[in-house]
């Protein structure tokens, strides 16, 4: 997902490793898009099935506070798949 100031991608494996890219500065409609496939690709995944997840921030410079509440959102709804 990528807008004007920055990007964010996600990597959703089928042995459950989850990858982030962030690049730029993070708004909170590529935030809640992300994350939103991320929760679709979760479902495609076996229930019982944990994933690792890993978060490249090395070339973003920060997220619209807008964007916390999607993320806590995500958090709720399917951290507990992530180890």
């Amino acid at each position: 997902h990528s807008e004007r100031l920055g990007s964010c991608l996600a990597r959703l494996w089928s042995d459950g490793e989850l990858d982030f890219e962030l690049q730029g500065f993070g708004s909170s409609r590529a935030t809640e898009a992300m994350l939103s496939d991320v929760s679709a690709g979760f479902k495609r995944l076996p229930k019982d099935l944990e994933c690792r997840c890993v978060i490249d921030m090395r070339s973003g410079v920060g997220c619209s506070p807008l964007a916390v509440p999607a993320i806590v959102r995500f958090l709720r709804v399917d951290g507990d798949r992530i180890a």
